[in-house]
């Protein structure tokens, strides 16, 4: 029997079949079994002359995911060891891993080398890419025994420290093998398949998805990191690459939801033959049968292992009819041993509850262990609690999660279990704080007082949870598992300090709480003993004593000194007494849709007006967002996002750049601000709110929906309110980006933009017909009502709040009560409505697809006036006292008379225009799909 993975690969069986298929969010890459081939012969090609078996060769790729199977597969070819090298780890950390693994190589994309290490060749590969080697400048201790050919290792992988201390696990090719020979039996694998690579290659299950498609000429489709914290976003690409495999953790899975996973992924014909889902524990079959649509046949597998045993121990094909699922049977050459608290082994006949140990025959070597100093058979403790029941094996949790509450022992997964069995929850997590209160965490549930019936119902006192936490989504690391630390920092109030202590005594007494030594200028927060939830508690102290967002604070505590830290804190204590002053001083918000007060003379020399262009600010891609301007005494900005991914700040006078901020997806919404123009927010593709520093454009806080957001936000003072594509409103807090409430009223995506009335009310309409008022500061739904055709245009308010305004894709404008729902008036364009109207001196202006600007009387409905324009009308027009403004698709700008819709000035932009113009004193901003924002000043 071959002993190496790679035996299994080569000779490639089809070329020209597709290897991989990687999406980065806006284009895909694909590469052939022969680009594959080619990308692995130069690979190992360079490093053959530099490499002896067994050493270490360290991936650290950035940018290029898609080449990660190639420079696995041609560092294995060289018959070295693999290591990827995580990209978004802090320095220090990223050197500490190189020198425990004692590595010799590292190839990357970027030509950057790690301090102490020399750049000394490089490889050219698919799509003229090229892969960067480095080399120690001053070579360090490595691993050069010659090892037994069983022992010959395939890759390094580092533990998360869960089953104890973190270590560096060295796995044999005869490790790894036996996990992919028996999944291949059980899943039928054939060069057909199509796997999705949901692991980062920093967790091992990444490994054997990777050998499972190249051992069976099968495809591979990888996604840019970012996306796979997208829900929407990777069951569309799953679904459309016809994705037969899937392995990953419950809460990577779980992230769908019902209606994604039975549209996407589990719906009656779908290819998703086999789903494994391992790394936690199993979901409720409840909760499966909810994801899936009736007559759909996929076969799920609960899997299980730890890194220390790379890769899996177990697997048990779940039957339609299971209670619970139990973790089924021992893969090839793999034992298992069951011990009680004596460290008395349990058989599987006599049944029981004890630790699970694994291993056997299968051994990898952790940290410094050698072949000499170990002896087969090898267990090695997983820390999990099981049961022998019935024959079968159960998974009962984790060591560590046995705690004492009322002086009783509780293990915190029974009461994860017990909440699953409810039926009520999709996802949970019961977590015990500094004060030992029993807090459950819960996704996918929207009725807190049935789940405490329950627990009422069916639980003993010591089980009762003192707080239920409802949260969208449970945060996870990268690896898929709950994120258990971060979930607790999350939902713990940051605790209050006696006294008045200013930031830097509060500082010198945080890190000596959480080092045990007193700082001096060169102390590392990390080497003196600190660690990264510390560092979290800190952070959040020192923001509450300065009252200000810190957002560099945990990196530069990570990765600096203390004298880094302080100079940090005092810059940015500075700005944030300018920014006290700036609060209090007068600011104006200009923005689409919004009516000006700005009172111009032109109307007495309408003769001789034109606009001029003065500026124009490239911004990469298209511009279909509409400008938002923050005018103040020191100086008028122009805040827009693109299709580039970028988000800039522009002075109104000169087009100069500010800042200009990355966003990871694209940009169509259109910016707002917080009531004193200090905080933007802004919607992106990726699904995120973004709440940025108007002043320096760095990101507060972003919250995560299910799907892109199109929409404008509103900001009515404590929270911002906007709708997403996901079907769903949301209100968060405008300081932290807290999710206050959030609704979903219909199926229909949320397009528009919401109206708030400056009151307790706002409105929001969908896609699928439907518009609703609601409570500003509950939720609650006043009203509804559904139209028969999709609504773009936003609603709007009139102008005393008493009725508000509905146009929608069958040209018709309603005119509505804003108490009853009653219809007051309707008005009919002569085509669809995508324009926003503006209600300004008691008219109504809006565009239509059928080239004309109208003008209503508001009272009434009756047209006053209408323009015709060269093409389709998207844009929301600017009205100020006395003029409107507005754009068509053609990229005409028009300035009309308000009274009457004479022309004033007209010019045209250099490409199509969706954007809406905003005008501020003399000069007019609006954005074009060539990718400018444009200022034009409208001169006499």
């Amino acid at each position: 029997m071959p002993k190496f993975l790679l035996d299994y690969v080569f000779p490639i069986r089809n070329p020209q079949a597709t290897a991989v298929i990687y999406h980065n969010g806006e284009s895909s890459i694909t590469l052939l079994y022969e680009d594959l081939s080619n990308d692995v012969h130069q690979i190992s090609k360079v490093l053959i002359p530099i490499c002896y078996r067994n050493c270490v060769v360290v991936s650290a790729i950035k940018q290029l995911h898609h080449l990660i199977p190639s420079l696995i597969l041609g560092v294995l070819k060289s018959e070295a060891s693999f290591m990827y090298l995580d990209p978004d780890f802090p320095l220090l950390k990223q050197q500490e891993i190189l020198k425990r693994s004692k590595a010799l190589i590292v190839v990357s994309d970027s030509t950057k080398a790690f301090p102490g290490w020399k750049l000394t060749n490089k490889v050219t590969v698919f799509g003229m890419n090229e892969l960067h080697v480095f080399q120690e400048c001053l070579p360090s201790e490595t691993m050069n025994l010659p090892l037994p050919e069983e022992w010959n290792i395939a890759y390094l992988i580092h533990t998360s420290g869960s089953t104890g201390t973190p270590k560096v696990v060295r796995v044999p090719h005869t490790c790894l093998l036996p996990n992919i020979l028996d999944l291949r039996t059980e899943s039928v694998f054939s060069q057909t398949d199509v796997i999705f690579m949901a692991s980062p290659f920093t967790f091992d299950p990444s490994l054997v998805d990777l050998f499972l498609a190249v051992s069976t000429g099968a495809r591979m489709i990888l996604v840019k990191p970012s996306i796979k914290a997208m829900p929407s976003k990777l069951a569309k690409i799953i679904h459309s690459e016809n994705v037969t495999f899937l392995q990953a953790t419950p809460s990577f899975f779980l992230q769908f939801g019902p209606q994604l996973s039975k549209n996407y992924l589990l719906y009656p014909s779908s290819p998703l033959r086999i789903i494994v889902l391992g790394g936690e524990a199993f979901p409720a079959p409840k909760t499966l049968s909810e994801y899936c649509s009736p007559g759909n046949s996929t076969v799920f597998y609960n899997i299980y292992g730890i890194t220390e045993v790379s890769c899996w121990a177990t697997l048990s094909k779940i039957e339609s009819n299971e209670i619970q699922v139990d973790l089924g049977q021992a893969l090839g050459k793999t034992d298992l041993l069951v011990l009680n608290e004596e460290e008395e082994e349990i058989h599987q006949q006599q049944g029981g509850e004890g630790y699970l140990w694994l291993g056997g025959r299968r051994v990898c070597l952790l940290d410094d262990e050698t072949p000499h100093s170990i002896k087969k058979p090898v267990f090695r403790p997983t820390g999990d609690r099981v049961e022998f029941l019935n024959g079968k094996l159960y998974y009962r949790g984790r060591k560590d999660e046995t705690v004492k509450r009322m002086g009783k022992r509780l293990n915190l997964h029974s009461i994860e279990i017990l909440a699953l069995s409810s039926g009520l929850v999709h996802q949970c997590c019961a977590l015990l704080d500094s004060n030992q209160l029993l807090i459950l965490v819960c996704s996918g549930i929207s009725v807190v007082d049935h789940l405490l019936q329950f627990f009422q119902d069916n639980a003993a006192p010591v089980e009762q949870p003192d707080v239920i936490r409802i949260l969208d989504s449970l945060p996870v690391s990268k690896h898929g598992k709950i994120d258990r630390k971060k979930l607790l920092h999350i939902i713990q109030t940051v605790p209050k300090y006696e006294g008045t202590l200013n930031w830097e005594t509060s500082l010198e007494n945080e890190w000596r709480n959480a080092t045990g030594q007193t700082a001096s200028d060169e102390s590392n927060f990390i080497l003196s003993g600190g660690n990264s939830l510390s560092a979290l508690r800190l952070v959040a102290r020192i923001q509450e004593e300065t009252v200000r967002p810190l957002p560099l604070l945990t990196d530069i505590l990570l990765n600096q000194n203390w004298k880094e830290i302080v100079d940090y804190i005092r810059k940015e204590t500075l700005i944030g007494c300018t920014t006290s002053l700036q609060k209090k001083s007068k600011v104006q918000i200009f923005q689409r849709s919004r009516p000006s007060s700005q009172v111009l003379d032109v109307t007495s020399k309408a003769s001789t007006l034109e606009l001029k262009q003065i500026w124009k600010f490239n911004l990469k891609k298209c511009i279909d967002a509409s400008p938002l301007v923050i005018q103040r005494k020191e100086g008028d900005v122009v805040f827009i996002g693109s299709h580039s991914h970028r988000f800039s700040a522009v002075k109104l006078d000169n087009g100069q750049e500010i800042w200009t901020t990355e966003l990871p997806e694209r940009i169509e919404s259109s910016a707002s601000c917080d009531l004193d123009g200090l905080n933007v927010f802004v919607g992106c593709y990726d699904g995120n709110l973004y709440c940025l520093d108007a002043l320096t454009g760095r990101i507060f806080w972003h919250y995560s929906t299910g799907d892109s957001i199109k929409s404008s936000p509103v900001c009515t003072g404590p929270t911002v309110i906007f709708g997403s594509h996901d079907h769903t409103l949301y209100s968060l807090s405008t300081a932290r980006g807290e999710l206050l409430w959030k609704r979903t009223i219909s199926e229909g995506s949320l397009f528009a933009s919401v109206a708030w009335d400056g009151n307790n009310r706002i409105l929001s309409a969908a896609l699928d017909g439907t518009c609703s008022a609601l409570d500003v500061t509950s939720g609650q739904l006043l009203w509804t009502i559904k139209l028969s055709t999709p609504i773009f245009s936003s609603p709007v308010w009139c102008s005393k709040s008493e009725r508000c305004l509905l146009a929608s894709v069958d040209g018709f404008l309603n005119c509505f009560s804003a108490d009853t729902a009653g219809i007051v008036w309707r008005f009919q364009a002569d085509g669809p409505i995508f324009s926003t109207p503006t209600v300004a001196d008691k008219r109504i202006i809006f565009g239509s697809h059928d080239h004309y600007l109208y003008c209503l009387d508001e009272e009434s409905g009756l047209q006053l006036w209408r323009v015709g324009f060269t093409n389709t009308i998207y844009s929301s027009p600017f009205v100020t006292s006395v003029i409107v403004i507005c754009s068509d698709t053609s990229g005409y700008l028009k300035i009309l008379e308000l009274a009457t819709g004479r022309l004033l000035a007209e010019t045209r932009l250099d490409g199509e225009v969706f954007s809406s113009p905003v005008m501020v004193d003399q000069l007019v901003v609006v954005g074009c799909r060539d990718d400018n924002l444009y200022c034009f000043e409208l001169n006499h």
